[in-house]
């Protein structure tokens, strides 16, 4: 009767038929005593709707928060928490620009537990390529070249240096949910620190400037796997085409860069983090930009300063990314008794 009615016992009663104990009577040797009156909600619905706003998200105390300690983090995985568990970052750039051996080159070197443009890995981190852009000869270029520069030279090298680290799936077929549901698949046969999704327009398997169909693939879809997993989303994603304008993105700062990627800005508002990888006018130059939380990466130069555009050209003989010193100019002016040190070419 009691459970059919939803009506909540003491759990000590043995007696059902009972709904409470009877306060000012001796029990024993001891007096029972009222605690209360007009606890709790004042209907029925109003009790129904705390249960249910108990469930939406989770909510962190404030003790959580005094207590934390930033510089031991249990979930950071990259950089001074640049990415958490749990966390995405979006890598944007033209198309053929040499994303996908870039997204190779961090991958595996982040599987070996080696930092990349000075970005530590928290621990040697195991990566999981779905890609849906290169066959297997491009696939197979981009490995030797990043083994290459690694000092890797023969395959089983290779097998014994990453052991279970990474792995690479092929997949240019499914899109959107059947997407999602296939990759919550492929995490829970791989358990990786990082998911490599190249590129993201291969698998959103919808209108990517439209707010509505961005935040269903990566809130809805995605957030829910990296939450209970704690993953890290790193998405290859594209430019839109070069506008006419040549100046068109002459005021930009470095936060604006942020979204340059084609579609919606819910996939930069998403995003924990963005990088942009760009040619310069120098030819055969290019920089990776970090645009968002750029800081907290801790990325340097080749000369060990700390910096959030990092210079790159390709490797000759192979395909591998290198980092190299910043163009300079550097102009005496005498007269004026100034020098001046810097300047990018970008």
């Amino acid at each position: 009767m009691a459970n059919s009615l939803k009506l909540y016992v003491d759990p000590n009663n043995a007696n059902l038929s009972r709904l409470s104990r009877l306060p000012n009577a001796m029990r024993f040797n001891s007096r029972q005593e009222l605690h209360a009156l007009n606890v709790g909600a004042k209907s029925w619905q109003d009790f129904e709707a705390e249960i249910q706003a108990e469930a939406i998200g989770n909510r962190i105390s404030l003790d959580v928060l005094a207590d934390f300690d930033a510089e031991n983090d249990p979930d950071n995985v990259l950089g001074n928490r640049w990415l958490c568990k749990g966390g995405s970052c979006l890598f944007v750039g033209q198309s053929g620009i040499g994303k996908s051996s870039l997204c190779m080159q961090l991958a595996i070197n982040w599987a070996l537990g080696r930092t990349t443009f000075d970005i530590r890995p928290e621990r040697p981190l195991k990566s999981l390529i779905v890609q849906a852009e290169n066959d297997v000869g491009d696939v197979a270029e981009m490995l030797r070249g990043t083994l290459g520069g690694l000092g890797i030279k023969t395959p089983e090298e290779a097998t014994s240096a990453l052991q279970d680290r990474f792995a690479i799936v092929a997949e240019s077929v499914q899109t959107g949910e059947e997407f999602a549901n296939a990759v919550r698949l492929l995490v829970a046969k791989h358990k990786p620190d990082l998911v490599w999704l190249d590129p993201l327009l291969s698998f959103i398997g919808d209108d990517i400037s439209k707010q509505d169909v961005c935040s269903y693939f990566l809130r809805n879809l995605l957030n829910p796997i990296a939450h209970e997993t704690g993953v890290v989303w790193m998405m290859m994603h594209h430019t839109p085409k070069p506008s006419t304008d040549p100046k068109s993105k002459s005021g930009w700062n470095a936060t604006d860069h942020s979204y340059a990627g084609t579609g919606s800005s819910e996939l930069t508002n998403w995003a924990r983090a963005v990088c942009v990888l760009q040619s310069t006018k120098d030819e055969g130059r290019f920089v990776l930009r970090l645009a968002k939380r750029a800081n907290r990466a801790s990325a340097t130069d080749v000369e060990g300063g700390r910096t959030n555009l990092i210079h790159l050209k390709h490797a000759e003989g192979s395909i591998l990314w290198e980092q190299t010193a910043a163009p300079l100019l550097c102009i005496r002016a005498a007269r004026r008794g100034w020098l001046l040190h810097w300047r990018d070419h970008v």
